[in-house]
């Protein structure tokens, strides 16, 4: 392997596990808000914060890192020897289409109505819980993260098995 590869390589893997290990969090976090709801508004902000600062850019730069081992190594992905790839690349690209028309603008929404809350706690008698637009949102996230956390899975599971598709 050429030194240059085994630099695509590193970042690669460092970038796979640096933006992606921490979207592992995100169920662990929503528990937390769901059993400490005054916790919910700053999670929410934590999560669409941890999408736009690192999830996103670095997962993004996966894209680049993938480019520079694909051409470094010489493979050709729509060679029937690197299927795996192909394989890896239309999962890559369909999780990011989930990110940028589901995720992301729902996050954004999410934050909005956090952020537009009237302060202090709600007045006696009103209902317990999130707003109900508040709660579909919540719901519509969790799905699709449960959605992302196979589609991701499934990519790890084809780079790192290679196997024949």
């Amino acid at each position: 392997m050429s030194p240059l590869a085994a630099i695509f390589l590193f970042l690669h893997v460092a970038g796979a596990i640096i933006a992606f290990g921490p979207t592992f969090a995100f169920p662990i976090l929503g528990r937390v808000a769901g059993r400490e709801p005054r916790f919910g508004p700053a999670l929410i902000a934590a999560n669409v914060a941890i999408e736009k600062g690192l999830v996103i850019p670095v997962g993004l730069f996966q894209a680049v890192t993938g480019i520079g081992l694909i051409l470094t190594l010489g493979m050709n992905p729509f060679d029937s020897a690197f299927h795996w790839l192909l394989a890896g690349i239309i999962l890559y690209v369909i999780a990011f289409a989930i990110v940028f028309t589901v995720v992301y603008p729902n996050g954004e929404k999410l934050l909005h109505m956090v952020q537009s809350a009237p302060p202090g706690p709600p007045p006696a008698g009103a209902p317990t819980g999130p707003p109900p637009a508040m709660a579909a949102l919540l719901r519509r996230q969790q799905q699709t993260g449960i959605i992302l956390a196979v589609l991701l899975l499934l990519i790890i599971y084809v780079m790192a098995i290679k196997p024949s598709v």
